[in-house]
């Protein structure tokens, strides 16, 4: 691993001396290092279906735009995720994306899930300059478009306005504004977790002193 990673595992001992949830908080830790950017920032921030899916558009397109731009550096390769030994990665070569599987002895040591790679004389190396670009690129349009989500939703919400149930699946619950009657339907991404057991289709709510009863 690299210097940045010991210094702060060095923070993270200084702030866990005591034993007793020591290896679930290091697991925890981690962890970190093996999810995938977005998925990092939607376990920070709730996030519809129609969101994630157009983060996940936007960032294959950050990625294409930035292997073009850095084409003089050779093909650019992003490890997504990891399982077990073996790291899904990204291979862009002008600009088409192929996903690639890696294992781990094929890899520098430092590298890790959301580092940028490329590939010269018969191995792969970690461009650093690119993996902080790009973790800036993904983590500055993600946050943007959930700021524009969470916008949407905050001008949905309408004190004393009934909302009935347009669908819920897998504990998502998609809203229609009754009382408005414009036909656009959300995704409520903060429906009360205790109501999801009555929010079947057709059922309505009421929205009162900023949440829904």
């Amino acid at each position: 691993m690299d210097l940045d990673f010991f210094n702060n595992l060095k923070d993270f001992f200084a702030q866990n001396n005591d034993t007793e949830d020591f290896t679930k908080n290091l697991s925890n830790y981690l962890e970190k290092n093996e999810k995938g950017i977005l998925k990092q920032i939607e376990e920070q921030r709730k996030t519809s279906v129609a969101t994630r899916n157009t983060m996940k558009v936007k960032m294959k397109e950050i990625l294409s735009n930035y292997s073009l731009e850095t084409a003089n550096k050779g093909d650019l390769y992003f490890i997504a995720s990891k399982e077990e030994n073996e790291f899904s990665t990204y291979k862009y070569e002008n600009g088409e994306r192929q996903i690639i599987k890696l294992n781990e002895n094929e890899l520098p040591v430092n590298a890790e899930v959301n580092s940028a790679l490329r590939f010269e004389n018969g191995e792969y190396i970690l461009d650093n300059e690119a993996t902080n670009i790009l973790k800036e690129k993904i983590t500055n349009m993600a946050n943007k478009m959930l700021d524009a989500q969470d916008e949407e939703l905050k001008e949905f919400r309408k004190e004393g306005h009934l909302y009935r149930v347009e669908e819920q699946r897998e504990n998502r619950v998609y809203l229609v504004d009754e009382t408005e009657n414009n036909g656009l339907v959300l995704e409520e991404v903060d429906f009360p977790e205790e109501l999801l057991n009555k929010a079947s289709e057709g059922i309505t709510f009421k929205y009162e002193n900023r949440e829904y009863i």
